[in-house]
């Protein structure tokens, strides 16, 4: 069973005399200072899971590492040698003299932090350097610099699969941990037969050619949608009912899909259905990063005669 913190440590820390050690001895007393960031980190993860089997790394340590991960820029092979070779390192993470921890371990942990626990974090930080004074809030920096997005080539198709396939998912751990077994929204076939419209459509020809796979593609497409806004409210009053707080993030899930679904359903049809065009602010390119833009695009001759985007 994972536990917030470990209660007792048998190893004396003391930092050492570098500007470096002060910097992470700074960092962990605000860390001490806000318990909640522990919490947080610890329900990410629990999440839905027995409260069984081994320990291993406490949700304080799993927190820290992560922090010292990011502010060093260190691969998770160097933390793991960072671990085992650096005092202050194994002080800030507040591990014993017999604790191990593998780099595939540490990724394992930090990846379950949710982007909401690191926003949470953030803005408490912020509030409390405005309140000590060190920020008065009125001045925003903004990096403007365009990077690559690590997203697949976004295709109609890819984000009608990945929207269905997410639906599935989410769905399936929200009607397991609301022991409603009755409940009825995806099934396994629609979710083969996605799959293999979309590996028809790549590998189609012609736009002749993946025009009736792109139909039954969003005929499947359409029947989930239309029943998933119903769907969303029963999950809705068995969390707010039951307060079961591990079903708030499939709950999240299934909103933010079903937002997306709805556009990516509408630039399909307008563009391979209807053959118009979509304007570049209404596209979606991803719904794992609906942040990314189109910057350049490149058409080779086979894409000019049927476009992505």
């Amino acid at each position: 069973m994972r536990t917030p913190i470990k209660p007792q440590l048998d190893l004396f820390y003391q930092w050492p005399n570098h500007y470096l050690g002060r910097e992470l001895q700074k960092i962990s007393e605000i860390l001490d200072r806000h318990p909640e960031f522990t919490e947080w980190t610890h329900v990410d993860l629990t999440d839905g899971k027995t409260l069984t089997g081994n320990t291993g790394m406490s949700s304080e340590q799993v927190l820290r590492a992560a922090i010292i991960k990011n502010i060093r820029k260190l691969s998770y092979e160097e933390l793991a040698f960072n671990r085992a070779d650096s005092k202050s390192t194994r002080a800030f993470m507040r591990l014993e003299s017999d604790e191990k921890y593998s780099a595939s371990c540490l990724q394992d942990t930090i990846s379950k932090i949710s982007e909401a626990t690191w926003e949470n974090i953030s803005q408490s930080l912020v509030f409390e350097a405005k309140e000590q004074g060190f920020e008065d809030c009125k001045t925003v920096r903004i990096d403007s610099t365009v990077t690559d997005t690590h997203i697949e080539y976004p295709t109609d198709s890819k984000l009608l699969y990945d929207c269905i396939r997410v639906i599935d998912r989410e769905f399936k751990r929200a009607r397991k941990f609301s022991y409603k077994k009755s409940w009825r929204l995806t099934s396994t076939a629609q979710v083969k037969e996605a799959k293999s419209l979309r590996y028809k459509i790549n590998n189609s020809k012609n736009a002749e050619q993946r025009l009736p796979h792109y139909r039954k593609l969003l005929k499947i497409a359409k029947s989930i949608k239309s029943d998933l806004p119903s769907m969303i409210v029963k999950i809705e009053r068995v969390f707010e009912k039951k307060k079961k707080w591990y079903l708030e993030k499939p709950l999240n899930q299934l909103k933010n899909v079903d937002f997306y679904l709805e556009k990516i359903i509408y630039q399909t049809e307008k563009r391979v259905i209807k053959g118009q065009t979509v304007p570049v602010h209404k596209k979606i390119v991803s719904i794992f990063e609906p942040h990314a833009d189109i910057i350049v695009v490149r058409r080779t001759v086979a894409e000019r005669s049927c476009p992505m985007f």
